[in-house]
């Protein structure tokens, strides 16, 4: 099951990080392969990001030091900070990301859930310390800045790397969620045969993190997979082919006349069949 899930999700860790934008793929690639095309488009280079990130974190901590020394050690980060957003910034990438239209358990680590009360943490620590007497020791302003830089970059980077990509490991949760039983409900070879055939379309929502509830609109997959407006009739007619076949559910078709504002996302049935096709 391990490798189905590498075959779901990307392959190795390795290079969910270490993405890189190819060509265009043929329809019918390896499902990884799709992945990792679309994450290279739609999401921020984590190298690039913390090129840009860590430099402005320790330029921001340095210039708080209120030390002329650091302020002027400052000013060639911030270039770099500059310099490498300009280059992040004339590639940017298209940040499509399904809806959460429902919360399920297990959509969110239990760092992300506490993380909203960290910073009470502080408050934990600095008042023993003040009642100690320890508020009146001055650290060092390069102790301060160091630290201060490391704690600010790593925020801003990660921060910002995290945001674009949340949707693809909700996503990725839950498709973990649903192979872990290594159930064969759902999954049969007309099946395997659609998601072999749609591999782009598939690797697309995957990307975004439309996935067994979540959804994407088909103007917003194919914004992903660089489909004209006049090219959405033939996106929907796949898309409903893969309806048909159980491997994606449409919603919105009652409510809304131009196929471009359907709501799409893979079924539990459509995941198993991906990670079967894993094993042929």
């Amino acid at each position: 099951m391990l490798a189905a899930m590498e075959e779901i999700s990307g392959g190795e860790p390795s290079q969910e990080i270490a993405h890189r934008p190819s060509t265009q793929l043929a329809r019918t690639a390896p499902l990884n392969k799709q992945i990792q095309h679309y994450r290279s488009i739609n999401e921020l280079d984590l190298r690039q990001t913390l090129w840009t990130g860590m430099p402005a974190g320790f330029a921001l901590a340095l210039a708080q030091t209120g030390e002329l020394a650091m302020g002027l050690l400052a000013i060639p980060l911030l270039g770099i900070a500059v310099v490498s957003g300009v280059k992040l910034l004339r590639r940017p990438p298209k940040s499509v990301q399904a809806g959460q239209a429902e919360y399920k358990s297990g959509d969110y680590t239990a760092i992300q859930m506490w993380a909203p009360f960290l910073p009470a943490l502080g408050w934990l620590v600095a008042i023993p310390l003040d009642f100690l007497g320890f508020e009146a020791l001055e650290t060092p302003p390069l102790i301060s800045g160091v630290f201060g830089g490391l704690l600010f970059g790593a925020g801003i980077s990660f921060g910002a790397w995290g945001m674009w990509n949340q949707a693809f490991r909700i996503g990725k949760r839950r498709i973990k969620k649903i192979t872990e039983k290594q159930s064969l409900d759902g999954v049969s070879e007309s099946r395997m045969e659609a998601v072999e055939e749609n591999g782009d379309i598939l690797g697309a929502l995957v990307t975004a993190g439309a996935v067994d509830g979540n959804e994407l609109s088909v103007a917003s997959l194919g914004k992903l997979m660089d489909w004209d407006n006049e090219e959405i009739p033939a996106l929907q007619a796949r898309v409903n082919e893969l309806q048909s076949s159980g491997v994606v559910k449409i919603s919105g078709q009652g409510l809304y006349q131009k196929a471009k504002h359907w709501q799409v996302t893979i079924t539990p049935d459509g995941i198993r069949n991906i990670a079967q096709l894993g094993h042929r």
